[in-house]
């Protein structure tokens, strides 16, 4: 009867431990960050209350990284956009190095609470960028943002950062602002996108 009681003793102990092992390796792989090697950007010309301009056509541009943290250089595609122009704006972020690729998207709108993009950019031909969607708690995620353009000809760049696990409630962290918001970076496009503003062609 007592090496009865030991064995099941034993088996509990054992089913605890592997329970508790179990849901560490699950914590750890909720919390490593994505392999991301491309963020697709599509930039459609709206006016000035978000409406898609008709024949207006959209703009892509792609930043990507073949071989993820590998020494090759990433790609990154010119933008060019209109002066005193609105744009929206789409990212879809994927991981080329799977077969077939994944699109990471989904993934990053469906835990929107445990992610945020920001945009620093260089150059006076960009005003402030704008969130255009909102995770559960009513925080921008950033996969949808507005763009708009100055009336100033010239050179800018838009880098795109992705944050996880961070204070979306830090100071003026909703507002775009990256001081405060901590986490761990899971893509920052280095080179950044670069945006030519232009006059509208004649």
């Amino acid at each position: 009867m007592k090496k009865q009681s030991l064995s099941t003793l034993l088996l509990l102990i054992s089913c605890v431990i592997l329970f508790h092992s179990c849901k560490e390796k699950e914590k750890e792989e909720e919390n490593e960050s994505e392999v991301i090697t491309t963020v697709r950007l599509t930039f459609t010309k709206t006016d000035m209350g978000g409406t898609p301009l008709v024949g207006s056509v959209p703009i892509v541009a792609t930043w990507k990284d073949a071989d993820g943290i590998g020494a090759a250089v990433p790609t990154v595609n010119e933008i060019t956009l209109r002066t005193n122009s609105y744009y929206q704006v789409e990212a879809v972020i994927l991981n080329e190095l799977a077969n077939p690729a994944q699109d990471i998207t989904p993934e990053i709108r469906n835990e929107g609470t445990k992610h945020q993009f920001f945009f620093p950019k260089t150059g006076n031909g960009l005003n402030p960028i704008t969130y255009n969607d909102l995770d559960t708690a009513g925080k921008p995620i950033g996969l949808k943002f507005k763009v708009a353009t100055t009336a100033t000809v010239g050179d800018n760049t838009l880098k795109v950062i992705l944050r996880h696990e961070l204070n979306k409630s830090g100071a003026n962290v909703d507002l775009g602002d990256i001081t405060n918001a901590g986490g761990d970076t899971d893509i920052e496009t280095t080179p950044a996108f670069s945006i030519k503003v232009a006059l509208p062609a004649q």
